[in-house]
């Protein structure tokens, strides 16, 4: 092999192959990267979303049920108890429920005549619902339970139920009088439940307790016929949980027939 001259090029042997350049992702290709994972968020948001909706329109419909069935079994014990008295050989009926009108501390006149167990009242005004008082007697031994959740000891009591309004809110109270005495507060039992609706079974005959007729507490009041009443139809009108859902109604209904147990197979 031939020196080469001073200052000449050194020629480099060929390797045949080039050095690969270190490659990278395009633009088009990261954005379709990321356009694909934010459709991946949306669908894993959507579904979470979905989740909690689900979630929360289950524990309305129970907080509802559990409302419904509370206010309704309390209205169906008191109701069931009116004009109840304990030992016939001791008590009776006219000493059990005397002649008495009372006002109770939030300003509501109460009239019952002697004997009589049930009173209601329309309220024209917002909200716009009925209230129910009803009265019995009794004593310890029988555990009867009275609408603010206690049980008798002794006494006649009087349960007065009735709808009130603050702010948005609904709530259904008790006001008790045991003997002559009005409890010095309301009790809040209930809230969302937005209306009471009461109507009164008697027998427009006059022949025996059979029911065949229902009327609101106005026309019981103009007929005099508080001392025929032997059951109460009872509507409660409950705010819709599911309201903002397409479809539903603002409101929902629950309607039982509660008979007075005492009036139950009494001759006219």
């Amino acid at each position: 092999m031939k020196p080469q001259a001073p200052g000449a090029a050194v020629s480099r042997p060929r390797t045949g192959r080039r050095i690969a350049r270190e490659g990278g992702y395009s633009l088009i290709e990261l954005s379709v990267a990321i356009l694909i994972a934010l459709f991946l968020l949306g669908g894993v948001l959507l579904v979470e979303q979905d989740v909690h909706t689900a979630y929360g329109d289950q524990s309305g419909l129970a907080q509802l049920q559990d409302e419904e069935r509370f206010a309704m079994s309390l209205l169906t014990e008191v109701i069931q108890s009116g004009g109840h008295f304990p030992n016939p050989t001791q008590n009776t009926i006219d000493s059990a429920l005397p002649a008495l009108t009372s006002s109770t501390p939030q300003g509501q006149s109460i009239p019952f005549q002697q004997e009589q167990a049930i009173w209601g009242l329309y309220n024209s005004g917002t909200p716009v619902s009925d209230s129910i008082a009803v009265r019995f007697m009794t004593t310890a031994q029988e555990n009867m339970t009275l609408c603010d959740g206690t049980t008798g000891a002794g006494n006649t009591y009087t349960n007065y139920f009735y709808v009130t309004q603050t702010g948005s809110n609904y709530y259904l109270n008790c006001e008790l009088q045991t003997g002559t005495a009005w409890a010095a507060s309301p009790v809040q039992l209930v809230k969302g439940l937005e209306k009471i609706s009461v109507l009164y079974g008697i027998n427009t005959t006059g022949t025996d307790n059979n029911v065949d007729s229902y009327l609101t507490a106005s026309q019981v009041t103009a007929g005099g016929q508080w001392l025929s009443v032997t059951s109460a139809k009872v509507t409660l009108t409950f705010a819709n949980p599911l309201a903002a859902e397409p479809g539903q109604p603002a409101t929902v209904q629950f309607t039982r027939v509660i008979s007075l147990m005492s009036r139950i197979g009494v001759a006219p």
